[in-house]
């Protein structure tokens, strides 16, 4: 299980849902180079080149889910529901909810592309998604077995 939560960190990391996020400013706010004087200002933070930056995620366009095993990151640098106190209160059900879907999933099927191309994610609105039109192969397990049986009768199911 600390394998699959890492697989889910990283997948989030890299294709974040929403990429960039609200704040509304209400007083007056000086944080790093951003001054707001007037009241109503709207600071709008990337999500997105967060989870990129080199100091924290060492080769970030490398799919490697180790690296939420070997430390843990804090709510301002990994942030796909947003970061600090303010985060997404279906946090934790997003995530529980996306490990029982891969766990079954992958117990149960084998998935393939249909097609071999590269597969990226297209921005809609404020989020990111996949293309529409992904074609995929779902072969179940049991029949993989039996294959495979059949060209090894030794082995057992």
């Amino acid at each position: 299980m600390p394998y699959l939560t890492a697989v889910c960190q990283e997948i989030l990391r890299i294709y974040s849902i929403v990429i960039a996020g609200f704040l509304q400013v209400v007083i007056p706010l000086r944080l790093w180079v951003i001054n707001c004087q007037r009241k109503q200002s709207f600071i709008i933070p990337s999500i997105y080149p967060a989870h990129y930056r080199e100091e924290v995620y060492p080769e970030p366009k490398k799919f490697k889910p180790e690296r939420f095993l070997e430390r843990q990151l804090t709510p301002y640098e990994y942030l796909p529901f947003a970061g600090g106190n303010r985060r997404c209160i279906g946090l934790a059900f997003a995530q529980y909810e996306m490990k029982i879907i891969l766990a079954t999933t992958f117990a149960n099927f084998q998935l393939s592309f249909l097609n071999k191309r590269p597969v990226n994610a297209v921005r809609r609105d404020l989020t990111l998604a996949a293309p529409a039109g992904i074609k995929m192969i779902a072969t179940e397990q049991t029949k993989l077995r039996q294959q495979s049986n059949s060209k090894h009768p030794e082995t057992l199911i």
